[in-house]
């Protein structure tokens, strides 16, 4: 009772739109102290992962596609059947084709709810749980058992704090000392069933939901870089500069840096020889490679950074070059329509 009257006629009195935000506002003060609902998946999973991975994930439409469809089966006994298997999707394919950051983007889809990192700016969202195999390669310190009580605690643990909710993501599994993983073996057999015990009864899960992640061609690196830049764009927008404007060709030049190495494979297909040439290792170079010398440029010419100035990057066709500009942008202007260019770095990245 608050003043003679009832809670119920004080959250009335709100109206429709204050009590709703009321009911928010406790719902975040309970998951911020750790008693309330802390992994809540999203009202719509199916519909949210599949625009998440086609806004993030490049080069690989086929094994979105996949997963989608694998996520709406689920999604359709998760919600009609009393007691629904878990689902286990197997992300294979070669180095730095996107197969960790998939698990990432779906778990960022699923769950309502990020939570900071200790010791870091950097968010994750509440259900996700990652094993690394590198924590599991080593037999003479610990052995094959122990590994096994280490990923059965750390299990537990998570999926009480978020009510059996969780996306488990095991990375590098090819690190971890033999048997270590023995239980997922069955899941990655012919048969594609994972028993499991509940209540005391034996179940089997369907895990024939496997995901191939095809080696990313040129095509992809461009779309990728594309991709990147956008993002890294809108991560400094408002904060470092006004706006960076990448022209056309600038992705395409730094796809063909030797910073990104690729590969021929030849196949022969009814009787035809196929050619296709592959990034070697995959997405992995494009940061470490062209947007890392692109950083490093910015840094070295564009300090002190202006956040009323549009950066424009610009590629050159005759000399194989890139070419970047600064202008302010006019006061009172809300798009990048600006003063007079000019030049702040002109060259080649390797």
């Amino acid at each position: 009772m608050v003043n003679g009257s009832s809670w119920t006629e004080v959250l009335s009195s709100f109206g429709e739109n204050g009590a709703q935000k009321v009911a928010e506002s406790w719902d975040w003060l309970a998951f911020k102290s750790g008693l309330g609902r802390q992994c809540e998946f999203v009202p719509h999973p199916s519909i949210t992962v599949r625009e998440h991975l086609h806004k993030n994930l490049v080069g690989q439409e086929d094994s979105v596609e996949a997963i989608a469809q694998a996520i709406e089966s689920w999604e359709f006994s998760f919600t009609t059947a009393k007691d629904h298997a878990p689902m286990v999707l197997a992300i294979t394919g070669p180095t730095g084709t996107g197969k960790t950051k998939t698990a990432t983007l779906i778990a960022e889809a699923l769950f309502q709810r990020r939570r900071k990192l200790e010791n870091s700016i950097k968010y994750e969202p509440t259900g996700l749980i990652v094993f690394s195999g590198q924590d599991f390669n080593d037999v003479t310190k610990n052995p094959v058992t122990e590994h096994q009580e280490q990923i059965k605690s750390r299990l537990v643990e998570h999926l009480s704090t978020c009510s059996g909710k969780a996306v488990v993501v095991f990375d590098e599994v090819q690190k971890v000392v033999p048997q270590t993983l023995d239980v997922l073996i069955p899941a990655m057999s012919e048969n594609a069933l994972l028993t499991y015990y509940k209540n005391g009864v034996e179940r089997k899960v369907d895990c024939s939901n496997v995901i191939p992640y095809l080696p990313l061609e040129q095509t992809h690196i461009v779309n990728i870089i594309s991709l990147k830049l956008k993002q890294f764009n809108e991560l400094y927008k408002g904060k470092r500069w006004f706006d960076l404007v990448i022209e056309p060709g600038v992705a395409e030049y730094m796809s063909r840096l030797a910073s990104i190495q690729y590969q021929s494979h030849h196949a022969v297909f009814n009787g035809k020889k196929i050619n296709k040439v592959f990034a070697k290792y995959g997405a992995r170079e494009v940061n470490h490679g062209p947007l890392h010398q692109l950083k490093s440029i910015l840094s070295r010419f564009l300090r002190p950074w202006n956040p009323r100035t549009v950066i424009m990057v610009s590629y050159i066709s005759s000399s194989e070059e890139i070419e970047i500009t600064a202008c302010g942008v006019k006061n009172g202007a809300e798009d990048n329509v600006c003063s007079e260019r000019v030049r702040k770095w002109k060259g080649a990245l390797k």
